[in-house]
This record gives structure tokens, sequence and C-alpha cells, in this order.
């Protein structure tokens, strides 16, 4: 599985691998002049937990994530996006993944798709993209 390369970045640039948030922890410990002892106290987990996600070995759980919300007074979300975002960046990058052709939906006169599981029948199947399309094609 080749990759474009291992620079850090922002998510958003095409190209670049996402950082992992573990580099993220790593900057702000060394900001604050401490150990990973103290910072693995300070979120009560282990130093081989802390050091794991800062050597990038392990990735930020939802658990983690809230303990870092908490130390760091940000949101879970934040961390939990940019493992996401680090995680997803090499698979879909990959040429097995890139081979994969995505399904063609073809739009009915009564707002409904007609989707490919169907083969084009008669029995017709909502957008996958919004929840309303959803709702208005489920009978009630």
């Amino acid at each position: 599985m080749g990759s474009i390369g291992k620079t850090d970045a922002p998510a958003g640039r095409p190209g670049f691998r996402p950082i992992h948030p573990g580099r993220i922890v790593k900057r702000n410990i060394e900001a604050l002049g401490i150990t990973i002892e103290e910072f693995a106290t300070r979120i009560d987990t282990s130093r081989q937990t802390v050091h794991a996600i800062l050597s990038e070995r392990s990735a930020v759980t939802p658990v983690m994530a809230a303990r870092l919300r908490r130390v760091f007074n940000t949101s879970s979300q934040v961390w939990l996006n940019m493992q996401a975002a680090h995680d997803v960046w090499e698979p879909e990058r990959s040429r097995a993944i890139a081979r994969i052709r995505p399904f063609k939906w073809k739009a009915t006169a009564a707002g409904t798709y007609a989707g490919p599981a169907t083969g084009g029948t008669a029995e017709r199947v909502s957008a996958p993209s919004t929840l309303a399309a959803r709702k208005r094609s489920t009978p009630r």
C-alpha cells in the first residue's frame, strides 16, 4: 500500500498525511514543561499508554479523547476527528480501494432513486444521501 508522503499537514490539504493526535499531545506536554509520568498521573492512565499515543503506536480512543478534552479544555470530538482523519488517509489512497467503482443512482419522477440493489426494477429505494428523503419514502 503506497502512500504519497508522510509530511504533517492539516487534514484538508490534499496529498498530505493528517497529523496524528499523539504529536499534538506531545507538543502540549513539552510546552507545559512536565514529564510523561506527570501527564499520565494527571489524566489517570499509565505512562505506557501515554507513551504509545505519543509515539503514534496507539490510537486515541473515545475514553482517551474524553481525558484529553478534560485536561486540555477542548472537545473530545477534536481528538477523535484528528484520529479518524489520520487513520483513513492511507487506506483512501490504496490501489485496492481505488479500484472500487461507486454505484450510479438514477433519479425517478417521484424523487426517489432506483438503486442498483433492485436492478432498476419497479421497486424503489430512497436516496442514501439524506434522512429526510428516507423518511418520505417509508410507509406510515
